[in-house]
């Protein structure tokens, strides 16, 4: 008998997320056969140390004399474009942390001069089980159905920087974003208005899928509530708040006021709840399914 050749995964960059993406690619089934960070990188020499990475480059170009089946990016957003642009043309599958880069005309000009067939952004809530489950639901629903998503950034701080702030939401927001791409179908914004006056301003948007489902985006700062994708249609209602967590709805229970209540109540009835399940091991929800995926594309 033959013995399987694992592929061979080049890991590039040596953040603090490094070490949840070697985990997951070595459980899919990926060989880490080299490392490549900055020169004399203390985090890339430790991760080469842990995980027995027998080859460690100190640049890229030096990492690209190398032949490798796939490549895993994790470097920081601002320099992402730059190491893409010259992983692309290898024509190779790769795994790219969110967001690609805070500037649209940036990820564009790559979709315009690259085949990205083989490229996956690392968007790891798609793969949430409560994500898929509400997916599901969206798909089988032949119903009028509406949506709402609320996005409360910098909920912990009342006074954030503006600048920073607004990085933050493109950095972290885009996670939000993908999952009503991905639950109800390519969205269109309709109409947007922000709050006016305002350095940092709130910002509420309707929109419409692909699917003729109408919702409304919300966006606040500073705001103290959890991020929530809600969905309405006849009989039920749907509610992913926080985003591991899926609540679904069907009937209502009404009682009339009385000696404990002043007035008449209306309470959903809960038939469905899922939410993640302990983890036994050190892998970050999510990674496991975005490496599973970058494997097949390996092998297809």
């Amino acid at each position: 008998m033959g013995h399987h050749i694992k592929n061979r995964l080049a890991i590039i960059g040596a953040g603090r997320i490094t070490s949840a993406h070697i985990e997951a690619a070595l459980e899919a089934g990926f060989d880490i056969a080299a490392i490549c960070a900055r020169p004399h990188s203390k985090n890339a020499t430790r991760l080469a140390a842990k995980y027995g990475i027998e080859y460690s480059a100190a640049s890229l170009e030096e990492l690209l004399n190398h032949n490798f089946d796939a490549y895993s990016i994790t470097v920081s957003t601002d320099a992402q474009i730059e190491v893409l642009s010259k992983i692309l043309p290898f024509n190779k599958p790769c795994l790219i942390e969110k967001p690609i880069s805070i500037y649209g005309n940036k990820i564009q000009n790559v979709l315009d001069h690259f085949n990205t067939k083989k490229l996956i952004v690392g968007l790891n809530r798609r793969h949430y089980e409560a994500v898929l489950t509400f997916k599901d639901f969206v798909m089988n629903c032949n119903e009028s159905l509406s949506f709402s998503v609320t996005i409360p950034e910098y909920s912990w701080d009342l006074d954030p920087n503006p600048n920073r702030a607004k990085n933050y939401f493109v950095d972290n927001s885009v996670h939000v974003i993908d999952l009503v791409n991905f639950i109800f179908g390519k969205i269109e914004f309709i109409k947007t208005i922000k709050s006016p006056n305002y350095e940092l301003s709130n910002i509420a948007a309707i929109v419409l899928t692909e699917k003729n489902f109408v919702g409304s985006i919300n966006v606040s700062f500073s705001a103290s509530a959890n991020t929530a994708i809600e969905a309405f249609t006849k009989g039920k209602y749907i509610q992913l708040k926080p985003m591991e967590k899926l609540s679904i709805y069907e009937g209502m229970v009404t009682k009339p006021a009385n000696f404990e209540a002043a007035y008449k109540t209306y309470t959903p009835v809960l038939t469905q709840f899922v939410e993640p399940k302990i983890q036994t091991n050190a892998i970050k929800p999510g990674f496991l399914g975005q490496y599973s995926d970058l494997l097949r594309i390996c092998h297809n």
